[in-house]
Parts: C-alpha cells; structure tokens; sequence
C-alpha cells in the first residue's frame, strides 16, 4: 500500500512537471513569435517616408525637445536601416555579383588574378552567408582565356565539377597545372554556368528549409520535451538520407516508414510507404506532389488514418454489441 502511494506521487509529479514544461515551451514560443513582430514593426515604421521627413521636421525645432539625444538615436537608427534595405534590395535584385579581387601569393599564377562570384540567396525570410567561387587562368598562348575554378565555399552538396564540366568545358588533355593541349579548346558560358549553380544552391536550401521547417512544427529535435508533453503530433522523424537532401525518411507514430526521392525542382518524383511490410499505395499517392505541400499532405494522409481507425472503432462496438445481444 505504501508503494502504491508512493508511485502515485511520483505520477503526479510528472504530471506537473509535464504541464509546466509545457507552459514554458508555450511562453517561449509567445516570446519568440512577439521579438519577431517587434522587429518586423520596427523595420516598417523605419522604412516609411513619412518617418523621414517627421525627423527632418522635428530636427528643426530640436531646441524644443526635452531629450535631444533621442531625436540623434532615432535618425541614427533610421540611416542604418535605410543602409540595410539598400543592401538587401541590391542582393535581392543582383543575386549573382561578380569582381576581381588580387591573390596575394607572389607564386600566384597568372599575376594573382582571381575573378570572384557571389551568390546570395535567402532562406526562411533572411539573407544566408553568401557563396564564392574564383576562378583563374592558369595558362598562357591560346588557352590564356580558359577559366579554372580556384576556390570555392559550396557545401558538398552542390554538384560544382559536373556544372563546370557541362559549361566551362577544357581540354580532357588538360590537368589543372599543366600545359594545355594542343586543340582547340571547347567554348565556355560563364553566363549560363552562373545561373545553372544558383539554381542548384536555391533548390538545395529550399529542401533543407523545407526539412528543417517541419522537424520544428513537430519538435523532432526536442526530444525530452516531446516525450514529456503529449504534443499530439504524428510524426516521429523526417530527415535527409544524402547531403544534396533528394532522399527524405519519414516515420510515423503508427510504425509506418517512407522514404521519398526529390527531382532539382522540388518535385516528389518517388515515394514508397510501408506499413507493416506492405505498400500504403494511398499515402503514396497523397504524398507524391509538391516539397512545398508536403507538411499539408502529411496532414491530410493523417487524417485518413484517423478515419480509417474510427471506421474500424465503430464496426468493432457494432458486432461486439450484436454479439452481445445474440447472447
């Protein structure tokens, strides 16, 4: 008896402590929603014209104020945001920058020579840090225009060498350091290699916004709150197989597991779900869509299966009770 008290406290400890985490993760969630809008209403009131000029008014009567010092924070901030939305109407416009920057290796070949390219891309409502790639001419007589990728900061994700292969072509003949062959040596579209890597970089950071966007909807990475809250979430575990993130495993609550393989442009082209060791061809049907609409397929494909338990719920209390009444 005084065991069965004993763990009938530490029930109800858990239970409270439960509920309190759960207050807390709802707080913290509150807070972050609200810093969010805080910082949204800031940037808009900034941004506005009329703010402007209601500064450039109150700065002729400045004498007037009690707290001048306000007034000088206030443009001080304002300039610093119109600077900011420059910045990013600039990246957000020319989204690939190229320049010349100078290799400072006196050994360097070509005189030091480097030409850059910048890629900006955003994600989930802001700017990532940009990507580089330089380039060089490492070699002299007819292949003096040859461009050769020197350095580069892409995630291994990126396919770089075979976008360099398909429109910066060289010699096969040619190594990196070498002299070059003695063909003539293929045409090269910086222009077209430019727009064919951003759209590789776009595509990847879409799928990992995607992923990451969905294992936060569903706490996936908060374990010990999970398990400590009945969250009523269905999903226990999305996540890429590969770097390039074009095979995803998904697990369900209910032991079902899928794996879904994604085309360049977001697209499920594959889809294969397992319940129990048989094909669930109507989730795979319902998922097999858009990487965008996957959160709203997962839901919908949930709701099937509540459905279908329901279903089997009322036909089991419909015979049971007939069973009962035969007796």
């Amino acid at each position: 008896m005084f065991q069965s008290g004993v763990e009938k406290i530490g029930t109800e400890n858990d239970l409270a402590e439960a509920e309190l985490d759960k207050e807390i993760l709802s707080l913290q969630q509150q807070v972050s929603r609200l810093r969010a809008r805080r910082s949204i209403q800031a940037s808009t009131i900034l941004s506005s014209p009329s703010t402007l000029s209601t500064l450039n008014s109150l700065r002729e009567h400045e004498q007037l104020l009690a707290c001048p010092e306000d007034l000088d924070s206030l443009v001080s901030a304002l300039k610093t945001q119109i600077s900011h939305n420059q910045t990013n109407l600039y990246r957000l416009c020319a989204t690939v920058t190229s320049f010349l920057i100078q290799d400072l290796d006196p050994n360097a070949i070509n005189k030091g020579q480097v030409l850059a390219l910048r890629f900006d891309v955003s994600s989930r409502g802001s700017f990532i840090r940009p990507y580089y790639v330089m380039f060089n001419k490492p070699w002299e007589g007819e292949s003096r225009t040859i461009l050769n990728v020197h350095r580069h900061t892409l995630p291994p994700a990126i396919p770089l060498m075979s976008l360099v292969k398909r429109y910066l072509p060289d010699n096969e003949n040619t190594s990196l350091v070498g002299a070059p062959a003695t063909r003539r040596p293929l045409r090269q579209s910086l222009l077209r290699f430019s727009r064919a890597l951003r759209r590789f970089i776009v595509a990847y950071h879409n799928r990992l916004s995607t992923i990451n966007s969905l294992r936060t909807y569903y706490m996936l990475d908060d374990h010990e709150i999970r398990d400590k809250i009945d969250t009523g979430k269905f999903l226990l575990d999305i996540s890429p197989i590969d770097a390039e993130i074009k095979q995803i495993h998904l697990e369900w609550v209910d032991k079902r597991i899928g794996r879904l393989v994604i085309d360049e442009d977001g697209k499920i082209k594959k889809c294969v779900v397992l319940d129990d060791g048989v094909r669930d061809r109507v989730a795979e049907r319902t998922l097999q869509s858009d990487m965008s609409t996957l959160g709203e397929k997962l839901e919908k494909d949930y709701q099937r299966k509540i459905r279908i338990s329901l279903s089997i719920s009322s036909i089991s209390s419909s015979s049971s009770s007939i069973i009962a009444d035969s007796d």
